[in-house]
């Protein structure tokens, strides 16, 4: 309401000019700048213009946004160096560590940029458009049923997390052995978007036991 919202697919795929400059614990000595190259990435972008006014450029703000994580390759190359393969394999999931968890994040939803035309007058409607809370929502975990069995022993080992951010996460506390768990827990959370609960295992890697997303009416 008020704006317009455009969805656009990207692909790209090409070189870059970009160095690395990498030294290890060791000092001087490890210093290694490899380039990377064979970029290649695919997304889909959501603008969303407002709000809309009577004068060029026609909108006071722009809201930039990734639908979902962007899909990105690339390939480092360390040119002759000795072991740069070796290397590679070494310092790739560091640097990927960095994209995925702190560049690409900034960028998908609900996380999002905004740049600001220079109007005093949009000031406040652009305000609306960034990321923050717009409300709390009281949430009162009480209990499941027929939940399906995940351990070698036929039960399962519950917890609820919610989030509406998908970001910031609080959990329950975790009912042993049981299929038809009890928790009768109240929880307080700062509304962005949507709510998500999800049940899940706790030892090991988490087991997605069950989903469910709640629209929140304004």
């Amino acid at each position: 309401q008020g704006g317009l919202v455009l969805e656009l697919d990207l692909r790209w795929c090409g070189e870059a000019n970009i160095t690395l400059a990498i030294e290890l614990s060791a000092g001087e000595f490890t210093k290694i700048c490899p380039k990377v190259t064979d970029i290649s990435f695919v997304g889909s972008l959501r603008v969303t213009l407002a709000p809309l006014v009577d004068r060029l450029p026609g909108f006071g703000a722009a809201v930039v946004t990734f639908r979902k994580p962007l899909r990105l390759k690339y390939r480092l190359d360390f040119g002759h160096a000795l072991g740069g393969q070796y290397i590679a394999g070494v310092v790739k999931p560091f640097i990927n560590h960095v994209i995925d968890n702190v560049l690409l994040n900034m960028l998908v939803w609900p996380q999002r940029l905004v740049p600001v035309l220079p109007d005093e007058d949009m000031a406040v409607h652009v305000a609306r458009l960034a990321y923050r809370s717009q409300g709390v929502l009281r949430v009162t975990v009480i209990s499941a049923k027929e939940l399906r069995k995940t351990d070698t022993f036929g039960s399962a080992d519950p917890l609820v997390e919610l989030s509406t951010d998908g970001k910031q996460v609080v959990s329950s506390r975790t009912i042993k052995n049981s299929l038809t768990p009890q928790w009768d827990e109240t929880f307080w959370l700062l509304v962005q978007e949507l709510l998500t609960l999800n049940i899940g295992q706790t030892f090991g890697a988490k087991e997605l036991m069950g989903r469910c997303l709640v629209k929140l009416a304004p």
